[in-house]
């Protein structure tokens, strides 16, 4: 249920966060404004949003860690194609390499130290 009902909705709103982090910048771009001072204030409100939402309502909020990482993508709008290749592999592969050690044996968890 999870997999395929529940998680479903995740990559549809990264698609959409990032499609309108575009639409916004090159809107802004076309208008001669500068778009960043207005979408830092929009990613700030949906900070505020998904904090509150997280600390009140549900901890698996999305909502910051989308707020986070448009912060991150104003730093890094301005890429060439091979380094945005080489971060999206890294965003993909390292969940995968943080929690191997988890899947093969759960004596190698990060949180050892923590017991």
């Amino acid at each position: 249920m999870h997999t395929f009902v529940e998680g479903k909705f995740y990559s549809i709103f990264s698609l959409l966060f990032g499609l309108g982090l575009a639409l916004q910048m090159q809107r802004g771009e076309e208008r001669g404004r500068d778009p960043l001072p207005l979408f830092r204030r929009r990613l700030r409100v949906l900070m505020l949003i998904g904090l509150s939402h997280i600390l009140l309502l549900w901890f698996g909020d999305i909502l910051l860690f989308y707020a986070l990482m448009g912060m991150v993508l104003i730093r890094l709008r301005h890429l060439d194609d091979a380094r945005w290749v080489r971060w999206a592999a890294i965003c993909v592969f390292l969940p995968i390499i943080v929690y191997l050690p988890t899947v093969v044996n759960q004596a190698y968890t990060l949180a050892t130290p923590f017991y």
